[in-house]
């Protein structure tokens, strides 16, 4: 085995005895020269091998925020109910509704009816009545909205002025749904909330629909739930 330093890179190279004297080339920067001869075999140091590197775990970094909590998202909003809720007064104000104004058309249109345009009157009135009736009742429902998120429920009071009563699911300590037997039938009824454990119900809505489906909902975010 014969030893030289290539002319070019200046690198130690190795070549067999019976390549002496001829042209070889490095293996490094294929410069092409004559081989030396006669040269003796020197032992190349052996190249440390570094270490394996350890991988070290990331230093955690302050500046990061931690993760935030999952937001609050409205599961449903729902009014008080009319004519599920109350069917037999809903019927009668229908009722006086078509009467009356079948009464005032009958008595202006029939001039042979007596008293024909006191009747007439009289049905306007009754059936302008029930309308305002019926437009009250609808108005007190839609002022009452009860609003059920992931965290929390409220109920909001009032068109004009708005008032407003919250309890956070984790407080709650019991869930009450009251149905009668019709109620139960139209899917209606009051769902109230207490969250003190006592016998008084600090969060109460009657008229509400589905009030089991409400129920869930908030149940299923019950603290230890």
């Amino acid at each position: 085995m014969i030893v030289y330093t290539c002319a070019n890179c200046q690198r130690e190279l190795e070549i067999d005895d019976e390549l002496a004297g001829t042209r070889v080339r490095c293996p490094h920067c294929a410069n092409v020269e004559v081989a030396p001869a006669g040269l003796p075999a020197v032992a190349l140091p052996a190249t440390p091998r570094p270490a394996p590197r350890q991988k070290l775990a990331p230093a955690a970094d302050k500046s990061v925020p931690p993760p935030a909590a999952p937001l609050e998202r409205e599961l449903a909003r729902v009014h008080p109910v009319m004519f599920r809720a109350r069917p037999v007064q809903a019927t009668l104000l229908t009722l006086a509704v078509i009467g009356g104004a079948g009464l005032a058309v009958v008595a202006w249109t029939q001039p042979s009816f007596a008293n024909y345009r006191s009747a007439a009157y009289a049905g306007v009135a009754v059936a302008l009545g029930a309308l305002g009736w019926m437009g009250w009742w609808k108005v007190l429902t839609l002022a009452t909205t009860v609003v059920v998120t992931s965290k929390r429920t409220t109920v909001f009071r009032g068109l004009f002025s708005r008032h407003s009563s919250e309890m956070r699911h984790d407080q709650v300590q019991d869930i009450q749904v009251t149905q009668t037997f019709p109620q139960r039938l139209m899917r209606v009824g009051t769902l109230g909330l207490d969250g003190s454990g006592t016998d008084t119900v600090e969060l109460i809505v009657h008229d509400l629909p589905d009030p089991m489906r409400l129920r869930e909902l908030v149940d299923a975010h019950r603290a230890g739930r």
